[in-house]
């Protein structure tokens, strides 16, 4: 969890640089980022797909409050 969390710092500050001093519109560096940490993950996986979590990871975003689905 916490290699998670620091690997997503990293990312979230190279986005970051990428607006504050490369001067790109944040819309546009978040794009940049995204396809760049998408394809260097295709790389580490081999282009295979991340499976076998377990039924728990699958129930992150499921959530009622008073019978209205949330987002937890």
């Amino acid at each position: 969890m916490l290699l998670a969390l620091l690997i997503g710092t990293a990312f979230g500050t190279v986005s970051g640089l990428l607006v504050t001093k490369g001067r790109l519109q944040p819309f546009i560096a978040t794009l940049i980022t995204m396809t760049v940490f998408r394809g260097l993950t295709m790389i580490f996986m081999d282009g295979k797909p991340i499976s076998g979590l377990g039924g728990t990871s699958m129930n992150g975003g499921r959530g009622r409050i008073w019978g209205t689905f949330v987002s937890l």
